[in-house]
């Protein structure tokens, strides 16, 4: 019977997980040098693709994936820093979470891995699959880093069998979020006088980063009933919002969405209060509720003017491409721009907007990624149009609560 576990033990290399020892190199304690290169695996991140910056304190799905049907029984896996060697010593950073038949590692403990944090590092609690069969996929939750630490890459060392594994196999880098201006309380202006002019001046230019929506398509300003302009400059998105909302309490909006539907969105809004100051936001919106964004309705936001002229409202101000809340998206991602406004009089005057929309909003007819759009001449661009605008009305009817402060279910 010790003849047959001895030589189980060997052939399956450390079943119940890579020990402390691992920690250092990431390599398996057992056996011959690893195999050279990759394999037929790779580790992939989501939501990340080539090219994203990291977002702090955000939960990612970490997948292990063969790209045939080789087998592995057996993981070891930290977030280092990206372009190390295989065989470097270093620490792993960001929290991994546990799930069935997997375990964290606390690598703490170890000499030039004093920095990591006890669940810094993740293995296979015993064999992986049906039997200890080894499976061909695996996934499971990395949170990222709090705080700015340079680009990472996700590394997985793969076990098929006691002779057989590859170790620090790399995701993506994960490049580091640029560097984070200090927060800037938000800032009311009272009404002033100012060109309608300005609102198609805006909407004229030749930078490759500059985008501008407006409704009706062909408006000139003085006609103009909603408008939205960005520009990137340095680090930053610099914003116009402005719309014909009438005397009194009302505001216009954008929507940064991860998907085609509202709810969950990072959203900028211009909004006269009922002081008659008309004020720039920074806000979430979650469900049916506009929630203010971390810090407060101000933060992030710089360089702030805003103001009232007969029946316009606008705010130009500016906010990071990538903060360091959690409710903010990174705004070079791919991203669905969704337009709505709420003309005064309309909803009921309470919450972080007062009141929900009252029209439809629009939504871009594709994703729009900040850095890569440019201003066609015509003053337009990335809006829906024909057919779109009736998925827009479907959405709309579905979902008809965005930006709605409105806490009822």
């Amino acid at each position: 019977v010790m003849v047959l576990l001895t030589s189980t033990f060997s052939v399956e290399g450390m079943s119940d997980g890579a020990p402390v020892g691992a920690c250092r190199t990431m390599a398996p304690m057992h056996g011959p040098a690893a195999q050279t290169g990759d394999g037929p695996f790779t580790v992939t991140m989501a939501p990340h693709a080539a090219g994203d910056r990291l977002s702090l304190s955000a939960v990612y799905s970490v997948t292990i994936q063969s790209s045939n049907t080789d087998t592995f029984k057996g993981i070891f896996c930290q977030a280092r820093a990206a372009g190390t060697a295989r065989d470097a010593v270093s620490p792993g950073f960001g929290v991994f979470t546990t799930a069935t038949g997997l375990k964290t590692v606390d690598c703490s403990g170890q000499t030039g891995l004093s920095a990591m944090n006890a669940a810094g590092a993740i293995t296979h609690s015993g064999p992986l699959g049906s039997a200890g069969a080894g499976v061909t996929s695996l996934s499971f939750t990395w949170t990222s880093p709090a705080t700015v630490v340079g680009d990472l890459a996700m590394k997985c060392s793969v076990v098929q069998a006691r002779d057989t594994f590859y170790v620090q196999i790399p995701s993506v880098t994960l490049k580091a979020p640029v560097p984070i201006p200090p927060m800037v309380p938000t800032t009311t202006a009272p009404a002033t006088t100012r060109s309608r002019r300005t609102l198609v001046d805006d909407c004229i230019g030749t930078s490759p980063t500059k985008f501008c929506f407006r409704q009706p398509s062909n408006c000139t300003g003085v006609d103009c009933t909603y408008l939205y302009i960005h520009d990137i400059v340095g680090e930053s998105l610099s914003v116009f919002i402005g719309a014909r909302v009438g005397n009194g309490t009302g505001w216009a909006a954008v929507g940064y969405s991860r998907d085609n539907v509202m709810g969950n969105d990072d959203v900028l809004a211009c909004e006269e209060d009922t002081a008659g100051n008309v004020v720039a936001k920074s806000l979430r919106n979650n469900g049916r509720t506009s929630v203010v964004a971390s810090g407060g309705v101000g933060a992030y936001l710089s360089n702030i003017s805003a103001s009232r002229e007969d029946n316009l409202i606008f705010c130009r101000f500016s906010r990071p491409l990538v903060t360091n809340s959690s409710q903010h998206f990174d705004l070079r991602e791919p991203l669905t721009y969704f337009y709505a406004m709420r003309k005064a009089g309309r909803g009921s005057p309470t919450g972080p907007l007062s009141g929900m929309h009252d029209t439809i909003p629009v939504s871009s007819s594709s994703k729009i990624r900040a850095s890569d759009v440019g201003l066609p001449s015509s003053g337009q661009s990335g809006i829906s149009s024909g057919c779109a605008q009736c998925l827009q009305l479907v959405l709309g009817m579905l979902l008809f609560s965005f930006l709605s402060i409105s806490t009822a279910q």
